[in-house]
């Protein structure tokens, strides 16, 4: 399988935006969009915005879609606070690579940014924004006469994301080292 037409890996990670573009909006944009939502439960103009009982625009998507991404962004921040630490803590350390071994190698690197990363960002991100939407339902008025059913369910989509997270980034983290240490 071809990747890229160029003999130089890097010069054709920049000529493919597509495929990076997908990476980082499934990384930002649908935790952002959910915690967005979230939100709305007690932010008035974040309700107006999202609120479905008004015409759609265009101006009205490319709004809500840029702010998705800057709620994606500061939901990726909470999660570099809590999610990174949670794994540091519990063992899963952020090894000690040879970045001088880059040049060589990175093609190999940018796949598995793709592959194991980007996925990584969107578990531990939706595993933040998951629990940020939760909570601010559960104390909205939309909550009322609900169940400990959803709560229960919550619980088990977070261990999910977790897991998930965890999983992505312990195969980042070795099979990125394997191309950064020295042999």
């Amino acid at each position: 399988m071809v990747w890229y037409e160029s003999s130089d890996p890097l010069k054709a990670h920049m000529e493919q935006p597509s495929k990076q573009t997908f990476g980082l909006l499934v990384a930002y944009l649908i935790p952002g969009a959910l915690a967005l939502w979230g939100a709305s439960f007690f932010f008035e103009p974040v309700h107006w915005l999202l609120s479905l009982d008004k015409q759609p625009t265009v101006g009205g998507f490319l709004y809500v879609t840029l702010a998705s991404v800057g709620v994606g962004m500061t939901v990726s921040s909470v999660r570099w606070l809590v999610v990174d630490r949670l794994h540091s803590v519990t063992g899963l350390r952020n090894p000690d690579w040879d970045f001088s071994l880059l040049t060589s190698n990175v093609g190999a690197y940018l796949l598995l940014v793709e592959f194991h990363y980007r996925y990584y960002q969107f578990y531990a991100n939706m595993f933040i924004a998951v629990a940020f939407t939760h909570v601010a339902w559960r104390f909205s008025d939309y909550s009322a006469g609900t169940g400990l059913i959803v709560d229960f369910a919550v619980v088990g989509i977070e261990c999910v994301y977790f897991v998930s997270s965890r999983d992505s980034l312990d195969k980042y983290y070795e099979r990125v080292s394997e191309l950064f240490t020295k042999r």
